[in-house]
């Protein structure tokens, strides 16, 4: 009888100590796709600021194009903006990209 409850014990801790391990896996999934959201959201917003330069771009080229002499003297648009939008985004990319991987190590675990 005295083995039963031993082993029966042994069972129970064993079990639990399962069902922490998963709690602590799923906790750092839940952490890891929280950080996910986060980076694509930042990735979308690298993205809108990106359309918008490359709108405003697309209007300078328009009007400077409408000028005659002077089309062409002048970058049409901002590079430093465009250089910028493209930092950006590539960083929002690399780091969802990072993000994923991550996330994928947590789920195999």
């Amino acid at each position: 009888e005295h083995l039963k409850d031993c082993l029966m014990q042994t069972k129970v801790k064993q079990v639990n100590r399962k069902s922490r391990k998963r709690k602590h896996h799923s906790k750092k999934a839940e952490d890891a796709l929280s950080k996910a959201a986060q980076d694509l959201a930042i990735a979308e917003l690298s993205l809108q600021s990106v359309r918008l330069d490359l709108i405003a771009a697309r209007e300078s080229v328009d009007m400077k194009g409408s000028e005659g002499d002077n089309a062409g003297n002048t970058p049409p648009f901002s590079l430093l903006g465009m250089t910028h939008a493209i930092k950006n985004l590539t960083d929002a990319t690399e780091n969802v990209s990072g993000t994923m991987l991550h996330l994928k190590g947590e789920m195999r675990d």
